[in-house]
């Protein structure tokens, strides 16, 4: 039996209750989750924008460019970007976890998947 795929979990092969519980559950959680990162001011995500800049940084200085951080903007050779929290994997793992909570599953099942998904999530901001 496969941890987390079978007739159990898979979503959308109950009945249409169940996929508008599902629906209406991850549209809520959603809407929650942004509208509390959104009130967020930009000081509390500061620290990981700064390290984020940080690390492209030094990127950029292995790829042979001279790259100089202050806060959260880096710049090399005359080119200057700000680091926002919307260049990092804050919003997508947000979304993320409003699926996973939303998804039909027993808590064990979700919080098996969540360890890998949320490194996966976060993979996919970075490189894109």
């Amino acid at each position: 039996m496969s941890l987390f795929l079978n007739d159990e979990t898979v979503p959308f092969t109950g009945s249409s209750r169940e996929k508008i519980v599902f629906t209406m559950k991850f549209i809520g959680l959603v809407i929650v989750c942004f509208f509390l990162l959104g009130v967020q001011n930009n000081e509390f995500f500061n620290p990981l924008n700064s390290l984020n800049a940080r690390v492209l940084a030094e990127i950029l200085t292995l790829l042979g460019k001279k790259a100089e951080v202050n806060n959260e903007l880096v710049s090399a050779g005359g080119f200057r970007v700000k680091v926002i929290t919307e260049c990092s994997a804050v919003y997508l793992m947000a979304l993320f976890g409003c699926f996973v909570l939303s998804f039909p599953a027993s808590a064990r099942k979700k919080c098996s998947a969540s360890p890998l998904g949320f490194p996966l999530s976060g993979r996919q901001t970075s490189s894109g």
